[in-house]
């Protein structure tokens, strides 16, 4: 089993509590301290982490909170496989709530045009000739299955891409004491279709098979049990 957070390597002591809902890493907050802080188990590599400090830029200009990196004493974002960031306080929202990041992620969309994509990631459209990208790899899964997913990547429109958050849900959005919104989690962002993150505020929306098939395979090593249960319905 992985071991637990190094927080001295970013000066950090303080008791450790681990947190519920990391489906696919661990994760621990500090107790007690002035401003706590957050651990979270990570596979990404340096570059896929400082890519987020643009991404975060342009979410804080479209009126989001988010949790920005905090390097340790190296100047390192990850330590023995470890981010840090801060821990936001606030209320989760509820899932009925969570149409009120639509106009924040609009303007954070516009705003991200002409971003580079994240290292090591792809989009879905580019997943339709490509194998690998981010924690998907189409040649670990069943080739008709890979084949259906490409598929349903296919029939996304010429919407440009641009920055997705990548896993909206009320888990990730914490509303704050000063009343805005805070968007925790963009372990899943790149440059994608934008309807991957605006498709989840408007279920109804048409790009459901797409965002089945990206969930299916993003989930196929990682969480397989889960996949499998989607893969039912697809």
């Amino acid at each position: 089993m992985m071991n637990g957070p190094p927080i001295h390597l970013w000066s950090i002591s303080a008791p450790l509590k681990e947190m519920q809902g990391g489906h696919r890493a661990r994760v621990f907050r500090t107790i007690g301290l002035d401003r706590d802080v957050v651990f979270k188990a990570t596979t990404r590599t340096e570059a896929a982490l400082e890519w987020l400090f643009q991404a975060h830029d342009f979410s804080q200009s479209a009126g989001l909170i988010v949790p920005r990196l905090l390097p340790s004493t190296t100047g390192r974002l990850s330590e023995n496989n470890w981010t840090c960031e801060p821990f936001l306080v606030g209320d989760q929202l509820r899932p009925s709530q969570i149409g009120e990041l639509k106009t924040p992620i609009r303007r954070m969309q516009r705003a991200a045009s002409g971003i580079p994509q994240r290292p090591g990631f792809q989009s879905a459209r580019a997943l339709i000739h490509s194998d690998k990208g981010g924690d998907i790899d189409l040649t670990r899964m069943p080739a008709a299955l890979a084949k259906k997913c490409r598929a349903a990547f296919a029939g996304l429109d010429d919407t440009p891409d641009t920055l997705v958050h990548g896993d909206l849900n009320a888990a990730n959005l914490i509303r704050m004491e000063s009343g805005r919104l805070g968007l925790v989690d963009w372990d899943e962002a790149r440059l994608d279709h934008p309807v991957f993150d605006l498709g989840q505020i408007n279920r109804g929306s048409t790009s459901q098979q797409a965002r089945l098939a990206w969930e299916i395979a993003c989930c196929w090593m990682r969480e397989p049990d889960r996949a499998r249960d989607l893969a039912k319905t697809f």
